[in-house]
């Protein structure tokens, strides 16, 4: 039982935590007139991500995670979403 309640903590606390990254992608496609890419959207929203990401000045990272959920966001079966 104990462990059922924290598998839905955690799948509760997982789709908070893309839904408040979907926000923030929305609201930064809007102020840009949709004129946008993942490394924009990624150096406005996170700028150690970034660094990690593109600079590799402290390490190395792909953050798949926030590439699925911006190509989730910005197509849709062949279509480019505007928001």
């Amino acid at each position: 039982m104990e462990s059922s309640n924290l598998l839905e903590i955690q799948k509760k606390a997982k789709e908070i935590f893309k839904e408040s990254i979907q926000n923030n992608m929305i609201r930064f496609l809007k102020k840009s007139d949709n004129d946008s890419t993942y490394k924009k959207w990624l150096m406005n929203y996170n700028v150690n991500e970034y660094n990690l990401e593109y600079n590799k000045k402290s390490g190395s990272r792909n953050n798949q995670y926030y590439h699925d959920v911006w190509d989730e966001m910005i197509e849709y079966n062949g279509f480019t979403l505007i928001y």
